[in-house]
């Protein structure tokens, strides 16, 4: 090549280091004579920084890290971490599943510093396809791989008709952490609009903090604050089984489970919202502290205006129709997140205007021209296709073992897709999720 340097290839390429694509580094580890690299633009590893609170606590078992659940003995487990660290039996010893979300961001960053293959503060800056390989080029080098895995993530979901409003004193929570360094709440109106675990750890920060707001609405377009659904039937939906299942569903079949299953993932945690709760009782009747707080469930931010430094919400009661008005200094968007198509992609997927128009195909491999022979996986933007669990990282363990088999063309990995304790096939949840299958001479015998 005229006196440089023929770029490198490789097997795979990962763009994207988050936990999703650092579980597939880590797994990754154990194949022979497979050649792979990583990239994110990030300086170092990180675990959604903008809101590791004080009072975050992880929504998983522990054991469900980077491996263990398909891959036990891998060297880069919680478990692993804990004996590194020294502290395994301390940690046992507290007799609780919780961890905070601090720890696991600990444990991710000691993986991320010994995980191979991984190459932090290097951006992507375009991605071509010919000749039967992609061509990555970074701000660094110019390399090619025959296949690809995207773990770029999900963005802030901001509905379109507030995003002019996007400042320092209007903003998602995703950039609270940011924020509350900077912000001086006290005597300030604050709205928290959205529902979900973020709300509930913003809001609690903000009630628990020595220089509180002047005043605190919390606004949520759910029935009410409602809890995460944490029993074990409802974890039957985070399975590989029932991966494998919801997959063969009819298309508006899957959209109507994911409704009803929503709560078994956007939750509050139960413990989270009785210490709320607990906390509101003192500040109201026994510490009778200067704070004004109000819970609004069952509303919708219809509107927003801005008059000076003041923002003027419009709250619409989604069942009267009617609507009550209030005026705020700081509005925090916890409206949650959506997949989308990162820029370096979209020369090869121009109609696609975000990840769920993309066709996914079992293996999480999107369904393309050229994906016989070269394939372009996806991390966490298959919830359409593959179900509630997608975000989450109770299977991200397993997603990445499917994924390694693919890679690999072999089952390198046990995947056991079809192990289950509910009946041959899972009712969507809310109807009734004890309807086991029951033989059909059982039936007649007692009918």
């Amino acid at each position: 090549m005229n006196g440089q340097f023929e770029p490198q290839s490789f097997d795979a390429v990962g763009i994207g280091i988050g936990a999703f694509n650092l579980s597939l580094a880590a797994l990754l580890k154990k194949t022979e004579n497979f050649k792979y690299k990583f990239f994110d633009k990030k300086e170092e590893f990180i675990w959604h920084e903008g809101m590791l609170l004080e009072n975050a606590k992880l929504q998983v078992h522990f054991l469900k890290d980077l491996a263990s659940c398909v891959d036990p003995s891998n060297p880069y487990t919680f478990l692993a971490y804990l004996a590194d660290q020294d502290r395994i039996y301390q940690f046992l010893n507290r007799k609780k599943n919780i961890v905070s979300r601090h720890e696991f961001n600990s444990y991710f960053k000691w993986a991320a510093k010994r995980i191979p293959g991984l190459n932090f503060g290097e951006k992507i800056i375009d991605l071509q396809y010919n000749e039967e390989k992609f061509n990555i080029i970074t701000e660094k080098r110019s390399l090619y791989s025959k296949h690809l895995i995207i773990g770029t993530g999900i963005q802030p979901y901001i509905p379109e008709r507030f995003s002019k409003f996007i400042s320092n004193d209007f903003f998602h929570n995703c950039e609270f952490k940011r924020h509350i360094n900077k912000i001086d709440f006290t005597n300030k109106r604050v709205a928290i609009i959205g529902g979900g675990q973020s709300g509930a750890e913003i809001f609690d920060t903000l009630i628990s903090q020595k220089n509180k707001p002047a005043e605190i609405i919390w606004v949520s377009k759910r029935l009410n604050f409602q809890a995460l659904e944490d029993n074990c039937f409802a974890n039957e939906f985070y399975t590989p089984y029932y991966v494998n299942y919801f997959y063969n569903l009819p298309k508006d079949v899957r959209e109507n489970k994911l409704k009803l299953q929503r709560l078994t993932s956007d939750g509050i945690t139960e413990e989270l919202m009785d210490e709320i709760y607990n906390k509101l009782y003192e500040l109201k009747y026994v510490s009778q502290e200067n704070l004004k707080f109000e819970l609004i469930p069952n509303h919708n931010l219809s509107q927003v205006k801005k008059y000076g430094k003041e923002y003027f919400l419009t709250l619409l009661d989604e069942d009267l129709k009617a609507s009550i008005n209030y005026a705020v200094d700081i509005v925090i968007l916890a409206t949650g997140y959506q997949p989308y198509v990162p820029e370096y992609l979209k020369n090869l997927f121009p109609n696609a205007n975000n990840a769920n128009e993309l066709s996914i195909n079992f293996d999480y491999s999107i369904n393309w021209d050229h994906c016989q022979k070269n394939k372009i996986f996806i991390q966490n933007g298959a919830k359409n296709t593959h179900g509630v669990a997608d975000p989450n990282l109770s299977l991200a363990a397993w997603r990445n073992a499917v994924i390694i088999n693919s890679l690999l063309g072999k089952e390198f990995y046990k995947t056991n897709k079809d192990q289950h304790i509910l009946g041959r096939t899972l009712p969507a949840y809310g109807q009734n999720p004890f309807n086991l299958h029951i033989p059909q001479v059982l039936d007649e015998a007692n009918p």
